[in-house]
């Protein structure tokens, strides 16, 4: 029996929660250092794993939960700014080092995170991923941590951007996965690749960018609500051990209306008894009426 090799990022994980080194790794694997370093950065970037102590690692939970947990990640939030700020007098009276965009825009990195200080919004690009068991969970987790990093915001900048009735922001980029999904590990075994499109553009893409192989959605309006289907139909089919393919639908509709056929006909049978019936029962009344006539 021919054993299937792990993923080296699956390896990798595995190796740094059994304390491992990237060097022990990497001699391991008989791969270069630098090739585990690269990894281990991107890992990190996706809010994978998390340095807490020399050579301590902590792995996200719903990595080891069952296939078809959900990733939320590369979120962009526009957060509306309560009144006009003077963006570079702010940042210039708090040391805060800046990049301009080319339309003059402001950009500033906070706690890893790119910042766009806009007339009317601020937009925040949060680098990492949140995980768990419905697209709606990840989507609260992400807008947790960008209360925390508004927070900041306003602490580093010495303002406030609540309204009267709070924060007012919004998604403006989402996208969804389901981790370890059936459709995507055959497609990448396969070497094969999905994109589909709606009249919107890209709304599904099977993925394996970081070895999760995911079935992701990725419309920025509706990617949240898209996951949800996209979940439902995988867990409906695992529900039914995959019987439910165009085949047996094919075969259930046939059935179904070579039943309906035989009950039409069965109710044509059953009808002209019922007809045949009550000419009999004619004729026996009207012998019956004739009878009485005579005995009359």
């Amino acid at each position: 029996m021919k054993v299937k090799k792990l993923p080296l990022l699956d390896i990798i994980i595995t190796s740094l929660q059994a304390g491992k080194y990237p060097s022990q790794i990497a001699r391991e694997q008989k791969v270069s250092k630098q090739k585990i370093s690269y990894y281990i950065r991107k890992l990190k970037e996706e809010g994978l794993i998390k340095k807490i102590g020399y050579g301590v690692w902590e792995t996200n939970f719903y990595l080891n939960q069952v296939a078809n947990s959900v990733r939320g990640h590369a979120f962009m939030w526009k957060v509306k700014n309560p009144k006009r700020f003077n963006w570079e007098n702010l940042t210039k009276k708090r040391k805060i080092k800046i990049t301009k965009q080319r339309n003059k825009t402001i950009r500033i990195i906070l706690n890893e995170r790119k910042i766009w200080l806009c007339e009317k919004n601020i937009i925040i690009y949060e680098p990492e991923s949140f995980f768990g068991r419905t697209s709606i969970e990840t989507k609260k987790f992400a807008v947790l941590r960008l209360l925390k990093i508004i927070n900041k915001l306003e602490e580093n900048l010495g303002i406030s951007l609540k309204h009267k009735e709070g924060y007012i922001f919004k998604v403006a980029r989402q996208h969804y996965s389901l981790v370890k999904n059936s459709l995507a590990i055959q497609c990448n075994e396969n070497g094969e690749k999905i994109n589909v499109y709606n009249k919107e553009g890209l709304w599904f893409l099977i993925d394996n960018s970081y070895n999760l192989e995911e079935a992701e959605t990725v419309n920025p309006n509706t990617a949240m609500i898209d996951n949800i289907g996209v979940q439902n139909y995988f867990n409906s089919h695992k529900e039914t051990g995959w019987k439910v393919t165009p085949k047996f639908t094919l075969q259930t509709i046939n059935g179904l209306t070579r039943t309906q056929v035989m009950n039409a006909e069965n109710i044509v049978k059953h009808q002209r008894v019922l007809d045949e019936m009550l000419i009999t029962l004619k004729k026996i009344q009207k012998s019956l009426d004739a009878k009485k006539k005579e005995e009359i």
